[in-house]
């Protein structure tokens, strides 16, 4: 053995650790190190969602009396609203919708809205046979012995501050006068999942609405998640059609503005297609969601109307050119100043 003053040399006596040392399992941490948890008690947390969700979901209509219709490609369910906690410091940022679409249970945020306060409230579609899976995904969220495990779903409950009971008038996007009698021209989004456009939901859905007394244009828009229809009643009707069909419609804007086919100069399909590629550039591929909780793929322009208007581009010159206009399939010209025969 080497000389103990000999630092250079690799063989010298080591102090031993043996004597004092204690195996144990490893326990994981019950929060997450990267970031400061939002709740005090996840458990206690938890049994307060439950039991709001519970108290909106209220209990299944039996089934002679249940007025919901039968739409196809799509489950019968219902909707609540969400609100999420509000930002503890100034320094914060807004809390933003959690991404709560479960794809295989049919479970999705319909649409949501940023509130002065920097919360977010949101529309959520929860089919009636998957209340007992979103119910036990809280449970799991807030089970209090989770052993070596990491706490599962906390980026989706944890924001969570209100589930409370929703009607249809929760779909309709900015300022509506619900006690208006008069008849507009309104875009219902369709949720359309199917790749085919129009889709079998889309297509049962005009024949529901025009049995409702809504007059439906033949023209509509195509989008890789939606359809947009362009109905035209009393809001009034429509919201009690609206709240028969749960969960098939993203959401319901004003009609503004028209799309003529004066639209289609040359000089104006450039700078329409302009900005059509602007917008939809950044939501091809995108997995991530917006400022306002909308996943960036089904991204959603403030005035559909009027920026739709680049489907008037030439049927040619579109079918040689593959790119981020190609999701509106087809080349359309629609008129929403004119009341339908």
């Amino acid at each position: 053995m080497a000389d103990g003053d000999d630092f250079s040399a690799h063989d010298l006596a080591h102090i031993r650790f043996d004597p004092f040392r204690v195996e144990a399992q490893y326990e994981f941490p019950n929060r997450p190190q990267d970031r400061k948890p939002r709740r005090d008690d996840y458990h206690t947390h938890a049994q307060s969602l439950t039991q709001q969700l519970a108290a909106a979901l209220g209990a299944l209509p039996a089934a002679g009396n249940d007025t919901r219709l039968a739409i196809a490609d799509q489950k019968r369910g219902s909707i609540v609203e969400l609100e999420t906690m509000v930002p503890t410091t100034n320094r914060q940022g807004a809390t933003k919708t959690p991404a709560l679409d479960y794809p295989t249970q049919d479970i999705v945020v319909l649409r949501s809205e940023r509130l002065e306060d920097r919360t977010e409230k949101s529309v959520l579609f929860i089919p009636d046979d998957a209340r007992d899976y979103l119910v036990a995904r809280i449970n799991a969220y807030g089970a209090e012995n989770i052993g070596n495990r990491k706490r599962p779903d906390v980026p989706k409950f944890e924001p969570i501050e209100v589930i409370r009971a929703a009607g249809a008038r929760t779909l309709f996007s900015g300022s509506i006068d619900f006690d208006a009698p008069e008849s507009r021209w309104w875009e219902l989004w369709v949720r359309e999942p199917a790749e085919q456009k129009p889709g079998a939901r889309t297509n049962a859905l005009i024949a529901a609405a025009g049995a409702a007394g809504l007059d439906v244009h033949n023209e509509r828009l195509s989008f890789p998640d939606a359809e947009v229809l362009f109905v035209h009643g009393a809001v009034a009707v429509l919201a009690g059609f609206l709240a028969r069909v749960p969960g098939a419609v993203w959401e319901v804007r004003i009609a503004e503005g028209t799309i003529e086919l004066r639209w289609c100069t040359a000089q104006r399909r450039v700078i329409i297609r302009s900005l059509m590629c602007t917008y939809f550039v950044a939501a091809v591929g995108a997995s991530q969601r917006t400022d306002f909780g909308r996943p960036q793929a089904s991204i959603r322009f403030s005035m559909v109307t009027p920026i739709a208007a680049s489907v008037c581009c030439d049927r040619n010159e579109r079918a040689c050119k593959r790119g981020p206009m190609m999701p509106l399939y087809l080349p359309i010209a629609v008129s929403i100043s004119a009341r339908l025969p």
